[in-house]
């Protein structure tokens, strides 16, 4: 998309830029709304959105690729995933992920996410500021789509580190305007004890999208494991380039290794207009055998809510 066509962009990706920049936030920052390709911000995995989207330390699965490619390491074998999304205002989003562990010390991933807009904008041919005759007459709707696909890998280096990086081919269309740009992701793992881990990330590194810069994310996260009291728990802390620092904080109770309970909180500082329990995450997870199912449920105030569901299968256990 051209910057001329901005405005109108902007317009179709509001609710997008609402939940993921705080563009409603009563204290705006400087750069909200400024940043392209927005729809890499929405959280992938059940699992990890439930728990706050915490997860930048623990990332011991196949949608690490989102949240720390380094983690791809703690995979066992082979997993292949899936997940969809009812997202804002009839928006979805699909994503499919397959991890192979190409040795002791390696793993490889490639990932596709698509986020569907819709297709019921209405198309004017002038603005739609009101004149003496009204707005413009319609000519017809049109949609758009954000689309992105990743290959990942990740190496351990010892005992303690483990590094991870993606490479991202990323699209965005809006009727018949199409943008594309490519971006990397660079994580790392420090063991600091059995049951604590340390993960930092950069993200979306990239080649502005049509005149506009991606949402470049810097995130340091620390997971923990309580073995005794069957809890998983994590924090992380996000500084993006347009938003403020973002603090979240999940926990996951797992019962015989077949239930799971999960919760989160995400907080802005500066506030959040959209309400306190707009940072609220929640979901439950069901593990038989090698299968996992997870759901995820994310209120966004006024807004309304949000759905994952994503199921994830471990090959050759």
């Amino acid at each position: 998309m051209s910057p001329k066509n901005s405005p109108l962009f902007i317009k179709v990706a509001a609710v997008i830029i609402a939940v993921t920049t705080g563009f409603v936030a009563a204290d705006i920052h400087p750069n909200a709304g400024k940043t392209s390709a927005s729809f890499l911000k929405i959280g992938l995995g059940a699992r990890a959105v439930a728990m706050g989207e915490s997860y930048a330390g623990i990332a011991d699965d196949v949608y690490a690729v989102q949240w720390n490619p380094a983690g791809l390491n703690s995979i066992a074998n082979n997993e292949l995933s899936g997940m969809h999304t009812e997202w804002l205002q009839g928006m979805r989003y699909e994503y499919a992920s397959a991890a192979v562990r190409l040795s002791a010390n390696s793993v490889g991933a490639f990932s596709i996410g698509y986020l569907s807009y819709g297709s019921d904008f209405e198309r004017r041919t002038q603005t739609l500021e009101f004149t003496e005759d009204g707005p413009s007459a319609s000519s017809g709707t049109f949609g758009g789509y954000g689309l992105v696909a990743v290959a990942s890998y990740s190496l351990k280096l010892d005992q303690n580190w483990t590094i991870g990086g993606n490479l991202k081919g990323i699209s965005e269309n809006l009727d018949t305007t199409t943008g594309y740009t490519a971006a990397a992701d660079l994580g790392a793992l420090y063991t600091l004890s059995q049951n604590v881990k340390l993960g930092m990330v950069v993200q979306n590194v990239g080649p502005n999208l049509s005149g506009f810069a991606l949402p470049i994310n810097i995130k340091v996260g620390l997971g923990f494991a309580l073995p005794e009291c069957h809890l998983t728990g994590a924090i992380d802390i996000n500084q993006p380039n347009d938003n403020y620092t973002k603090i979240s904080a999940g926990l996951e109770y797992n019962h015989e290794n077949l239930l799971f309970a999960r919760l989160g909180y995400r907080y802005r500082i500066n506030g959040d207009a959209l309400g306190d329990l707009a940072g609220l995450t929640a979901g439950l997870g069901l593990k038989l055998a090698q299968y996992q199912l997870d759901y995820a449920f994310v209120p966004f105030g006024d807004l309304g809510l949000t759905h994952r569901i994503s199921f994830t299968a471990k090959l050759g256990q």
